[in-house]
């Protein structure tokens, strides 16, 4: 009649409950144990019949002949082909001010020349008449943005107002270091259509500061601190409409100095302000093997931080629990996204942007053709042929599968472990959820 999902985890609770979440369909449920046993006995005639669909809806059970594996990976195949939403990077300039200890980008002062960025247009308005999408999303990308902040502005502005008149759903987002981000520039984003805007801090001065500092050698928290408290306690700022998310990422150096940061963000009161999660340093084609942390050792760590966070009154809801993928895993398993960069090279992977195997993983060139690779003879397009040969990838039998999709195709193929962290903290995760959850409830009252 029914079986247990595949993709369902548990997490007993202490009150003769348990915890359950379907990496299938993203749900949350606290069940009694009593319930789940009968679960567990397949004593489906005993289970409450609102209980018994709930369960059903939410893909903790399946019906006894399903072959769930098999439905996610042709929902992920499927999605590789889908048309109803396009996602683009485009990087105005190859450029950057800082020199990052960590980062495995070779930045050349070149930014997109007026002529490249209408070849870029252009490509783009084909690929939607072509595609007839309902939403089209993009993200400006680094290097850094905001050095070539014109086209940024125009192209922006245009380009929203081209999805405008032909009814598709507009958003955009930014990707910056922070040191161009004034209030001005913040408003004048909004305009463009931005919506998000994600800038990195490394914990406190002295952690950021050792790893993420100017080509000079010159610190840049400082700056890049004020411009953000700068926004985020103005009359200018509105969470809503666009919000400032801080990332910070954790080697081996700086794991503890995040807990500075956040007492930081708490005393001047940005922590309600902006939002804020971690994640770890890994390899952009360069070796970090020196300060990267071991992946499950990084996931300890980024559960007591999350904790933190949570008791602190930061909102991380957002960062917890893994949503099942509507599409494919990444823009490089996607048939029709595409990243753009500033000297004309087109791409299907933000890691192949300004590395040093950049020239040969390109898709093409706007600067010298209009001919760029597509659909199956792009790299990464038999992801899911690779994933689902049991004896080659640990993804086979992963219960987290529907919610990663392999997570990093070109980790995997250069011999790199590329599973998230969620994968070995997703108990913690889904008891910081249910924390959250309850909280809210107790406040709401």
């Amino acid at each position: 009649m029914y079986k247990k999902s595949r993709y369902l985890i548990e997490q007993p609770l202490g009150n003769e409950s348990v915890l359950l979440f379907s990496s299938r369909s993203g749900e949350l449920l606290e069940l009694p144990q009593r319930t789940y046993d009968l679960v567990l006995l397949g004593a489906w005639n005993e289970i409450e019949a609102n209980t018994l669909k709930r369960c059903l809806d939410a893909k903790f059970l399946v019906p006894d002949d399903e072959n769930e594996r098999a439905l996610v990976l042709d929902k992920l195949k499927n999605g590789q082909q889908d048309t109803n939403y396009l996602h683009f990077d485009i990087s105005p300039s190859s450029n950057c001010q800082m020199g990052c200890d960590y980062c495995g980008q070779c930045h050349v002062n070149e930014n997109m020349s007026e002529k490249l960025e209408m070849e870029v247009f252009v490509r783009m308005k084909q690929k939607v008449f072509a595609l007839n999408p309902k939403h089209l999303d993009f993200t400006w990308f680094g290097a850094e943005p905001l050095i070539n902040f014109e086209i940024v502005k125009w192209f922006g502005e245009d380009f929203q107002n081209f999805c405008k008149e032909n009814r598709i759903h507009f958003s955009s987002s930014i990707i910056t270091n922070g040191l161009l981000l004034f209030k001005q520039t913040y408003l004048d984003l909004i305009e463009s259509g931005v919506s998000d805007i994600q800038i990195t801090l490394d914990g406190d001065r002295d952690a950021h500061d050792a790893s993420r500092f100017l080509k000079t050698g010159k610190g840049t928290f400082d700056r890049i601190y004020k411009n953000i408290k700068d926004i985020c306690l103005s009359d200018v700022y509105d969470k809503h409409k666009c919000c400032i998310t801080i990332r910070c990422n954790i080697d081996q150096r700086n794991y503890q100095d995040i807990y500075k940061l956040i007492d930081m963000l708490e005393q001047d009161g940005l922590h309600n302000q902006i939002l804020f999660y971690p994640t770890y340093v890994h390899s952009w084609e360069n070796d970090v093997s020196a300060i990267e942390m071991e992946r499950s050792t990084y996931a300890v760590q980024e559960a007591e931080m999350f904790t933190e966070l949570l008791e602190r009154g930061f909102d991380i809801t957002p960062f917890l629990l893994p949503l099942p993928l509507t599409r494919s895993t990444c823009m490089a398993t996607s048939m029709h996204d595409e990243l753009y960069s500033a000297n004309g090279n087109v791409f299907n992977c933000t890691e192949m942007l300004l590395t040093k195997n950049a020239a040969k993983n390109t898709l093409g060139n706007l600067n010298v053709s209009k001919e760029v690779v597509e659909g199956k003879s792009r790299p990464f397009s038999d992801w899911y042929e690779v994933i689902e040969k049991e004896e080659v990838s640990p993804c086979y039998s992963c219960e987290l599968l529907p919610a990663c999709g392999g997570h990093c195709p070109k980790h995997w193929t250069e011999g790199i472990a590329a599973c998230p962290s969620f994968k070995f903290n997703i108990k913690e995760r889904m008891l910081l959820h249910y924390a959250s959850k309850q909280t809210d409830k107790a406040n709401s009252l």
